[in-house]
């Protein structure tokens, strides 16, 4: 039994096929994160730019 579990730790601890693959999630989530702060910040910005624009024509 002692055998057994020693086998299924050092696989588990071997085993790491879904860590890049996590990684890369937690990336584009970031990522993600980042463009839709900076859409809605940039986006309010280029509308009252716009509106400015647009009243002194």
């Amino acid at each position: 039994m002692k055998n057994l579990l020693y086998k299924l730790i050092d696989k588990s601890r071997k085993s790491n096929k879904g860590q890049g693959l996590v990684e890369y999630g937690f990336l584009l989530v970031l990522m993600a994160l980042a463009v839709l702060v900076a859409v809605k910040t940039l986006g309010s910005a280029i509308l009252d730019f716009l509106n400015n624009f647009s009243s002194q024509l």
